[in-house]
């Protein structure tokens, strides 16, 4: 039979806290390992690369492309917590945010009687005019 006295009860609890307490701390802060900058010229165009020791890259270029728009091109990587790689290429300009990426979620293909009704909504606008 094994006994259990009060003090490996205590011995056991204080490493058991030991262990959790170890678990909670936070880790430290990614430090930033490359940082590269190009600020926009006259013409508007910037340029930045980032990347830190936990494996984040950003790179990004952009340009002015008239008096009030712009364009911008980018790639975000890093490593999902499970170990899959991450990588999304972007474009932004005056068609809205448009990321690329194998990992982003699709939306499913409209159904046919949906894209039926679509088009008697079509025709039935064109028989008004």
């Amino acid at each position: 039979m094994i006994y259990c006295t009060a003090s490996s009860h205590q011995t056991f609890l204080l490493l058991l806290v030991s262990v959790a307490a170890a678990l909670a701390r936070p880790q430290a802060p990614p430090s930033i390992i490359r940082n590269i900058r190009f600020e926009p010229d006259d013409d508007g165009h910037y340029e930045f690369e980032i990347e830190t020791s936990d494996g984040l890259r950003r790179s990004e270029t952009g340009s002015q492309t008239g008096p009030e728009s712009q364009t911008i091109k980018g790639v975000i990587s890093f490593t999902l917590p499970d170990g899959t790689p991450f990588e999304m290429t972007f474009v932004a300009d005056e068609n809205g945010f448009r990321p690329q990426s194998s990992l982003l979620p699709v939306a499913p293909p409209m159904p046919a009687h949906s894209l039926r009704q679509l088009r008697l909504a079509a025709l039935d606008s064109d028989e008004d005019k």
